[in-house]
Parts: structure tokens; sequence; C-alpha cells
């Protein structure tokens, strides 16, 4: 429509009437046509390809992100259960006796841990490692560490407590695990209780290991990693399947589901 509101105010048709190689100048003007087309088309090809591009590029970015958080995040779970996590100034105080060197690293692996994974609201500076003294960022102490990861562990333990005990503490379980050669194998623990302030993290203790161990247990429960052993028949056997248990309602505390 634009060019033939343009061909008519510009009078085209009169001009060309008058013109000796009015043939020629058509056909050229075709030929431009179609060049014009070309080159647009291409146009289109490349800032397409340039839009595709840069959307592969930020996909590479998140994933790339997304690969360095999770790999963040195993470690530091990692370091944790190598130190175990100190719910009581009590735990803190026996686990920092045994610790001969690194005192600050086990100090921080319990702040990080609460900060990246239980997500634990406080202060910023409760998660701090340095302060600034003198326009100049100095470490922390390890007494000054102490005082902020008791800070936590009291924050936590003030958390209002669920109204009914959830359904996995007290009980014997089986716990699937996925080894490193990639086979499963099953696990049998105790769970003695919930972590204060995080409900749907519990403690759990595995047969013929001493240290009590904390896990998010809700997701493998839902997904049949986790099996409820049962009391013993009358002769003595195990009601224990290998079968998931069905899944079940989980409490909630404040109205916010432990799911």
């Amino acid at each position: 429509m634009e060019s033939h509101v343009t061909f008519s105010l510009n009078k085209t048709s009169a001009w060309l009437s008058k013109q000796d190689n009015a043939d020629e100048i058509l056909k050229q003007s075709r030929r431009e046509v179609h060049n014009e087309k070309k080159k647009f088309k291409q146009r289109e090809e490349s800032i397409r390809a340039k839009r595709l591009e840069k959307q592969n590029e930020q996909f590479r970015k998140k994933k790339n992100w997304r690969e360095k958080t999770v790999d963040k995040l195993e470690k530091e779970t990692n370091d944790m259960t190598f130190h175990g996590l100190w719910q009581s100034e009590g735990q803190m105080n026996e686990a920092l006796g045994k610790i001969k060197t690194k005192t600050e690293q086990a100090l921080r692996v319990q702040l990080k841990f609460r900060k990246n994974i239980f997500n634990q609201k406080c202060d910023e500076k409760v998660y701090s490692f340095s302060k600034l003294i003198d326009n100049k960022r100095v470490l922390l102490s390890v007494d000054e560490l102490k005082k902020n990861v008791l800070t936590l562990i009291n924050k936590a333990a003030n958390f209002p407590s669920p109204e009914q005990t959830h359904l996995l503490v007290g009980k014997n379980i089986d716990h699937r695990f996925l080894e490193e050669d990639g086979r499963e194998k099953w696990y049998t623990g105790r769970v003695i209780s919930q972590v204060p302030g995080f409900p749907r993290w519990f403690n759990v203790i595995y047969s013929g290991d001493e240290d009590v161990y904390t896990a998010k247990l809700t997701d493998d429960y839902k997904t049949g990693d986790i099996v409820i052993k049962l009391s013993k028949k009358a002769d003595g056997s195990s009601f224990n399947s290998t079968k998931p248990s069905p899944p079940v309602p989980f409490y909630t505390c404040n109205n916010v589901a432990l799911d």
C-alpha cells in the first residue's frame, strides 16, 4: 500500500511515460527490488542468528552459574557432614575441643551451612568472616566466630517448635544412598529429632556409626528413598520392606507446609 501511495504522489507514471528508455528503467527497477528483498532477507536472518546466539550465551551463563552453585552447596554440605551440625553451645564446645587445628575453618563451615543451605535469616554481619578496622578488612578471631555461630544456634532454638512431632522422629529407617560407583545401598538408622528451628531437617544416627548426621529427610521419604521399619511380628521377624511407604500428610508450623 505504501509503495502505491508513493508511486501516485510522486507522479512516477507520468514521468516514466516521457522517458525514451522506459522499458529499461522498469527492468532495472525490478532487478533492484529483487536485490533489496534479498538483502532484507539476509538482514533478517543475520538478526535472527545474532538473537539466537545471544539467547544461547545467556543459557550457557545460567547453566554454568547453576552448576557452580550446586558444586558450592555440595561442598558446603560435605564440609558440614565432616564436622557435624552444631545445634547447642555444648555441641559446639565439645566439637571445638576435639579439633586441634583449623578451628576457624570449622566455625566458618557452620556459618556457611546455616546461611546457604538452611537460609537462616539473621543480620548479615553474623555471617561475616572479617570486619573493617581503619579502612582495612581484618579477619575475625576464633572467639568472634564462636559468638556468631552461637547467635545463630540460639536464634534457631527460640523458633517455635512444631505443634506435633513429625512422623519420622523416633522411627527406625532404611535409607537408600547412591554410592560413588553408581550402585544403590541401603543404610539402617534411627531418626532421633528435628533440627531446632528447621523442622524439615532431621538428626539421624546410622548403625555402626556414632556420629549424628543431619539430612532433609522429607524429600527422600516422598521419593521412596526412606522406608520406615515397623515393629516386629510375633515370630520375631520384621515387617520391614524395601518397597517405598505411601506418601502421608506432613505437619505444618505457623501455616507453613513442612513438605
